[in-house]
C-alpha cells in the first residue's frame, strides 16, 4: 500500500516570482519584486475592494466603479439613476457623527518631565509650533474627511510627509484602497510592512526624479491601464512602500517608491511608525482595518429599499385615481376635464370616483420603524439627526445634562478621534527633525494670534523625546451650543470664579470676536509684554493707559509661576521693576483725585455747591 503522502496547511507554498523580504533586496531589482508582491495581495484580499465599492456606493447614492483613486469618482453608465436610494439612511448616520464628532478641535499640550525653567519654556513654544503647523497644513479639516471615510469604509487615513522644495511636512487625505498590508501579519493590527498604490501624474514623477526620466517615460498605469486612461491626464502606478525596523539595534527600515520600470526613491526608514494617522469607527476583533457605519446598516438599509419599492409599486397599482362610467350612461369621456364649474350632460347613473388605498398602514410604520432602528443602533437620536433639542430643555443645565447622557455611547469613537492627534504630533515632530537636517534654514512655521503672525524655527523648540510628554485634550469642555455655552459662562461669572473679558473670550461666538478682540486686549497686551520680558529679558515699562491693576496682578503672579520654576533672577528683577512701576502709576492716578489741601473730598456723582455769600446790613459792623 502505497504512502499517503501528507501536506499540512502552513507546509504548503505557491510558485512566486518575487520575494517577500523586499527591503533586503538591491535598489535596482526592488520594482521587479514590490510590483507582483502588491498584485498577490490585492488578488487574495480582492473581497475588502469589493465590500468598499459596495459601501461607497450606499453613501454617495451612485454606481461608483471603486473606491480607488482613479475610480471613486466614475459611474457604471449601465443604467444610470435606476438603482438610486430613495431613503440613504447610511448617508444620514455618517453625516450625523460627523457633526457631533468630527466638529471639535482637540489641542495637544507638551509637558515636561520635572523640568527647568528653560525647559517648560521650549515645551511651551513646541505647543505653538505645532498649533502652527496645524493651522498652516490644515490637519483639522483632512482629519474629517478621514472621519468620513471611517464611517463609509471603516478606516480613515492621513498621510504625512516632508516636502524638502517647500521646506515643510504636509498632509493629505489617502482613500483606503490605496493602502495594503498582509492580513496575516496584521491579525493583531500591527504589521511590519505597509504598501500604499496610486496613480501620479507623469510630468510630476519627472519634476520630482529628473535622473530617471528615460525609465519614468516607459512607465505605465499597470493592470488599470484602462481605468488611468484619460484625454486630460497622463497616469502612472506608483507603488510606495514601508518597512518598519525590527528593533532598535537592526537597522532593517526601509522606505522605498518605485513605478514598474525603475525605483525613484530609496532610503532608511529609522522610525518605529507608518506616516498615517488611522481613524476606525469600529475596531474589528483582528486585522489592521475598522468597521464602517455602511457595513453595520447593510441589512436594514436593504430592508428599507424593499419596502420603498414594494410601496412605490403599489402606489403605481393601486393609488392612481380612477372614474368609473357605466357603458349605458352616455357620457362623453371627452367632457371630463380640469375646467372649474364644467358642465356635463348624462343620463342614467353618474361616475364614481375611486382612489384606493396603496398599501395598509402597517407597512408605513414598519418603514419608520426601520428608519429609527437604524439611528438606535448606530446610537444616534433622532433629535441630532435633524438638529433639534427635546422639547421643554432650555436651560444650559438642562442641555448639558442631555448631551452627557447622549454621548455616552460615543466615548469611545470621540477617544479615538482625538488620539489621533496626539499621533499625528509624533508623526511630524520625527518627520521634522528629520526634514530640518536637509533644508538650508531649518524648518519654520508661522503661528497667527492676537498680535500678528509669529515665526518659530524647529531649531528653537526642538527636544530629546524622553524630556517631555505629549497630553491631548478637547477643544472646549464648555457645551456647544450658543444656550448652553452661555448658561455655562454666565454661572462662572456670577460665581466670582471668572471676570467679565474672560467670560468674553469664553463665549467664543463668531459674531462677537471683532467686539471680544477689543475688550479683551488688555489682557492680550498684558499677558504678551511679560511673556516676551521673561524670554528676551527687554523691559517694557507699563502705561497709563493700560489696565494697571490688572498688569500688576498679572505680573505678580507670572512672578510667583516663575519664581517657583527656578527662572533667572535677572529676568525676575524685569518682573519686580514692572510691578513697582505699575504701582507708582496707580499712586499717581490716586493722587490726581484726591482734592486740594483744606477742601471737603467731591463725592462721586455729587456736585460742590457754592456758599452763599453772607448778608450785608448798615446796622451790622463792616
Amino acid at each position: 500500500m502505497a504512502e499517503i503522502k501528507k501536506e499540512y496547511y502552513n507546509q504548503a507554498k505557491e510558485k512566486t516570482d518575487y520575494r517577500n523580504d523586499w527591503w533586503s533586496i538591491d535598489e535596482k531589482e526592488l520594482y521587479m519584486h514590490l510590483f507582483p508582491l502588491v498584485r498577490y495581495l490585492r488578488q487574495k484580499q480582492g473581497y475588502r475592494r469589493t465590500a468598499n465599492i459596495r459601501h461607497a456606493r450606499l453613501y454617495s447614492n451612485m454606481d461608483a466603479l471603486g473606491a480607488f483613486s482613479s475610480t471613486y469618482g466614475k459611474v457604471n453608465s449601465d443604467g444610470v439613476g435606476t438603482h438610486k436610494l430613495s431613503l440613504n439612511v447610511v448617508a444620514a448616520v455618517v453625516d450625523t457623527l460627523s457633526s457631533k464628532i468630527a466638529k471639535a478641535k482637540p489641542r495637544t499640550v507638551y509637558l515636561t518631565d520635572m523640568g527647568d525653567w528653560k525647559r517648560q519654556q521650549r515645551a511651551k513654544k513646541l505647543q505653538k509650533f505645532m498649533e502652527g503647523w496645524r493651522q498652516g497644513a490644515l490637519e483639522y479639516e483632512k482629519k474629517q474627511q478621514a472621519f468620513v471615510d471611517s464611517g463609509i469604509f471603516g478606516t480613515g487615513l492621513v498621510k504625512f510627509y516632508a516636502d524638502p522644495i517647500k521646506g515643510e511636512i504636509c498632509c493629505e487625505r489617502v482613500l483606503v484602497d490605496e493602502i495594503d498590508v498582509d492580513d496575516a501579519e496584521a491579525i493583531y493590527g500591527q504589521p511590519a510592512s505597509l504598501y500604499q498604490a496610486r496613480f501620479v501624474a507623469r510630468d510630476k514623477l519627472l519634476a520630482s526624479y529628473p535622473k530617471m526620466h528615460d525609465a519614468i517615460l516607459q512607465a505605465t498605469a499597470g493592470e488599470a491601464q484602462e481605468l488611468a486612461r484619460s484625454q486630460s491626464s497622463d497616469l502612472v502606478m506608483v507603488i510606495e512602500a514601508w518597512h518598519l525596523p525590527s528593533d532598535k539595534n537592526t537597522p532593517n527600515g526601509r522606505h522605498v517608491i518605485v513605478c514598474d520600470t525603475c525605483t525613484l526613491y530609496d532610503e532608511t526608514w529609522e522610525f518605529e511608525w507608518f506616516p498615517f494617522s488611522k481613524l476606525m469607527y469600529k475596531p474589528r476583533i483582528t486585522g489592521w482595518f475598522g468597521m464602517g457605519a455602511a457595513e453595520c446598516l447593510l441589512p436594514i438599509q436593504i430592508e428599507i429599499n424593499k419596502t420603498i419599492r414594494s410601496i412605490e409599486a403599489a402606489h403605481r397599482l393601486m393609488a392612481t385615481p380612477r372614474i368609473y362610467v357605466e357603458n349605458s350612461s352616455g357620457i362623453n369621456q371627452g367632457t371630463l376635464t380640469n375646467d372649474i364649474g364644467s358642465i356635463i350632460k348624462f343620463s342614467g347613473n353618474p361616475p364614481i370616483e375611486s382612489q384606493g388605498v396603496a398599501m395598509p398602514s402597517q407597512i408605513y410604520a414598519y418603514l419608520e420603524n426601520l428608519w429609527q432602528k437604524a439611528f438606535a443602533q448606530e446610537g444616534v437620536s433622532m433629535l441630532s439627526a435633524s438638529s433639534q433639542k427635546p422639547a421643554g430643555l432650555n436651560s444650559g443645565a438642562a442641555l448639558r445634562e442631555y448631551q452627557d447622557v447622549e454621548s455616552e455611547r460615543f466615548q469611545l469613537m470621540g477617544q479615538r478621534y482625538e488620539m489621533s492627534f496626539l499621533e499625528s504630533d509624533r508623526i511630524v515632530i520625527g518627520l521634522t527633525k528629520k526634514l530640518n537636517k536637509q533644508i538650508p534654514g531649518g524648518v519654520k512655521v508661522k503661528l497667527g494670534g492676537y498680535g500678528g503672525a509669529e515665526t518659530i524655527k524647529w531649531s528653537e523648540v526642538e527636544m530629546d523625546e524622553d524630556k517631555y510628554i505629549i497630553q491631548q485634550f478637547p477643544a472646549s469642555i464648555l457645551p456647544t451650543t450658543p444656550a448652553g455655552r452661555l448658561q455655562t459662562v454666565t454661572e462662572l461669572s456670577q460665581s466670582g470664579f471668572i471676570d467679565k473679558e474672560t467670560a468674553l473670550n469664553l463665549l467664543d461666538f463668531p459674531d462677537l470676536k471683532a467686539t471680544t478682540s477689543l475688550l479683551t486686549a488688555n489682557q492680550q497686551l498684558v499677558k504678551k509684554i511679560i511673556d516676551s520680558m521673561i524670554e528676551t529679558e527687554k523691559y517694557v515699562p507699563p502705561e497709563p493707559y493700560f489696565g494697571l491693576q490688572f498688569a500688576k496682578d498679572y505680573a505678580q503672579l507670572s512672578y510667583l509661576k516663575s519664581k517657583m520654576d527656578g527662572v533667572p533672577d535677572e529676568k525676575l528683577e524685569l518682573l519686580r521693576t514692572f510691578m513697582s512701576d505699575c504701582q507708582t502709576l496707580l499712586d499717581k492716578a490716586a493722587q490726581a483725585m484726591q482734592p486740594p489741601p483744606g477742601q471737603a473730598p467731591q463725592m462721586q456723582g455729587e456736585a460742590i455747591a457754592n456758599p452763599q455769600a453772607p448778608p450785608t446790613s448798615d446796622l451790622l459792623p463792616v
